[in-house]
């Protein structure tokens, strides 16, 4: 009471609080510690999961592009490397490749010829209605 007839509302107002707003910022700073700590941990666990995952990346990707040269270099020595020995088609003149197309019908239409004559004796011999003549006569 001494405070508020002496006029100085401050001091009254500060004394009966102050230990109560020392407890408080003391738990307030320890709060925000506590936070600050839990925050830069969980930071760095993120930070080592992201390194973690771009190692296995840089990895995976090596695997890949070692892969693709092992598969090329296998590649190249069982296939390419023995058609690469033998000589390559030519074509000396430009009819030459007519004529390989000409004499592949021709055989093509032998073989459509002989057909008939094959399915006439089968009738020949099945008779007719195709049932096979028994000699009942």
């Amino acid at each position: 009471m001494q405070f508020l007839d002496a006029s100085n509302i401050q001091a009254f107002l500060d004394q009966p609080t102050q230990g109560f707003q020392d407890r408080y910022l003391a738990k307030l700073h320890n709060f925000v510690a506590f936070g600050d700590a839990t925050g830069r941990a969980y930071l760095k666990s993120i930070d080592v999961r992201y390194a973690l995952f771009r190692v296995v990346g840089i990895v995976i990707g090596l695997a890949l592009i070692a892969g693709v040269v092992l598969v090329h270099v296998a590649l190249s020595r069982g296939v390419i490397e023995p058609l690469g020995s033998r000589p390559p088609l030519r074509l000396h003149r430009a009819g030459q490749s007519e004529r390989a197309h000409r004499g592949s019908r021709q055989q093509r239409n032998r073989a459509s010829v002989r057909r008939p004559r094959r399915d006439a004796d089968e009738r020949r011999e099945h008779g007719e209605d195709g049932a096979r003549n028994v000699g009942l006569h």
